[in-house]
């Protein structure tokens, strides 16, 4: 394959293998050659409904990544439409809901999952990352990150982070609101409910950790990744971009409600 990507690999459903009881978006795994080295390997294909939600996957991976967070690598599968009525006709023969998409969609590589009881005990064994996490979704919105919905497991390494198409969904309105901004986060009551808000409470270097973080998402790193999506993504991918911007125009601000909601 001539395009190099350096953010979300493309790669082609070939066979199916199984779909996970749990999930709300009903994702799938499938075997797929990644095209740029034709090897063959697992990964989970998300169908979500609208390009708004597969952007906000892919980006939120991405900028989480870039945070320094672990994530299952991202991809952009190109389902074929023989495939996609493959496996729908295989879901409705089981009773299942057909959800298969032909076209793009969202999905990351394959990883074991590990045991989440071992989650709450991460802000203690690596506060780093914890902390890490808990700034990511202040700065992107995402209200996912609660102790009935984790959205992350551990393995022996550490974190690992996944499921972002809640990341980035407040709209232009609330974003600007002149009452309740996306930079003052203690407005909308993220922090609070985040599953590791109480064991980060009087955690030293937060200012830091927050000034690291912004310094790591250039308006020039996120273009580059904004145009590795497909097209149909970009003006969602560039309206999260805008809402990055803004936090960074806001610094100050976002700092000290962050640095604030930690005490």
């Amino acid at each position: 394959m001539d395009v190099k990507y350096k953010y979300f690999q493309r790669v082609v459903p070939v066979a199916y293998l199984n779909r996970p009881e749990r999930g709300q978006t009903r994702p799938v795994f499938f075997h797929c050659i990644e095209l740029q080295s034709a090897s063959i390997s697992s990964f989970l294909i998300k169908p979500l409904p609208r390009p708004e939600l597969m952007a906000r996957e892919l980006m939120g991976n991405a900028l989480a990544r870039l945070t320094g967070l672990r994530t299952p690598d991202p991809v952009v599968a190109l389902m074929g439409e023989t495939m996609a009525n493959e496996v729908n006709d295989m879901f409705r023969k089981m009773n299942r809901f057909p959800n298969m998409i032909a076209g793009h969609c969202p999905g990351c590589r394959q990883f074991r999952a590990g045991q989440e009881s071992m989650l709450m005990d991460i802000p203690m064994r690596d506060a780093k990352s914890a902390l890490t996490l808990y700034i990511f979704d202040m700065l992107s919105g995402n209200s996912d990150r609660v102790i009935r919905n984790p959205n992350c497991t551990v393995d022996s390494t550490g974190l690992i982070v996944y499921d972002f198409e809640q990341c980035f969904s407040l709209d232009e309105r609330e974003m600007f609101d002149p009452l309740r901004p996306a930079w003052l986060v203690s407005n909308h009551g993220l922090g609070r409910t985040h599953m590791f808000h109480s064991k980060l409470v009087g955690l030293p270097d937060v200012e830091t950790e927050v000034k690291r973080i912004l310094g790591k998402l250039s308006t020039r790193t996120l273009r580059t990744i904004e145009s590795e999506l497909p097209d149909a993504w970009r003006p969602e991918a560039s309206r999260i971009i805008g809402h990055v911007k803004m936090i960074r125009d806001h610094a100050d601000d976002f700092i000290k409600d962050i640095v604030e909601s930690l005490k």
